[in-house]
């Protein structure tokens, strides 16, 4: 008789350590703000055997793959700075069963003062720019 109690207790356990969270409210941002989406692991896996990443899906079919780090104890960190506003969405694949499937998503607003991080500008290779165009002088 405890066998059989035993074996369908184990069995939803095992399931709800291995199903993804249901997706939590969309986040606010500004546009090329840092946004960090925090993650909890189950158990206590090797952290230097784990592979993380979150493919983020933007408004106007954008695609992005950020990878994911590990931040201490059981604690897993997606980063992310989004380049243009509206619903950005995001779902986490990871060699862990209770890091991969995590879904949610952020709505960024527009922010004119940001101009995003500094790059090469592709045209003069010698200098650099804001993503938005604007030339760095340094």
């Amino acid at each position: 008789m405890k066998n059989t109690l035993l074996a369908p207790s184990l069995a939803l356990a095992l399931t709800a350590l291995a199903a993804p969270a249901a997706p939590s409210e969309p986040r606010a941002a500004r546009q090329w703000e840092v946004v960090d989406v925090a993650l909890e692991a189950t158990g206590d896996p090797e952290p230097r055997g784990v592979l993380l990443r979150a493919v983020v899906r933007g408004p106007e079919g954008q695609s992005l793959e950020v990878p994911g780090f590990h931040d201490g104890g059981k604690r897993w960190l997606i980063r992310v700075a989004l380049p243009s506003p509206g619903r950005w969405t995001w779902e986490t694949v990871s060699n862990q069963p209770a890091l991969s499937g995590r879904t949610g998503a952020i709505d960024v607003a527009a922010d004119p003062g940001q101009r995003g991080p500094v790059v090469l500008d592709s045209g003069h290779p010698q200098r650099f720019r804001y993503a938005d165009g604007t030339p760095y002088f340094a």
